[in-house]
């Protein structure tokens, strides 16, 4: 049984992942204030910039 669980378990996790942006895009709307990362004290701006960045370069 855990081993059915697992797949189950991580496509919930996937899905609640996607919506973070939406949820954070969303949070600065109302408060005007930016999600920050913890991690890095980056905003939710400057890693999603950050992240098009390295994509981009991934590319080419």
């Amino acid at each position: 049984m855990p081993q059915q669980r697992r797949p189950a378990a991580a496509a919930v996790a996937w899905s609640l992942i996607r919506y973070v942006d939406v949820i954070l895009r969303r949070y600065h709307e109302v408060t005007g204030e930016h999600g920050i990362l913890h991690e890095t004290g980056e905003t939710f701006l400057e890693l999603a910039e950050r992240r098009m960045q390295e994509t981009e370069s991934e590319g080419q």
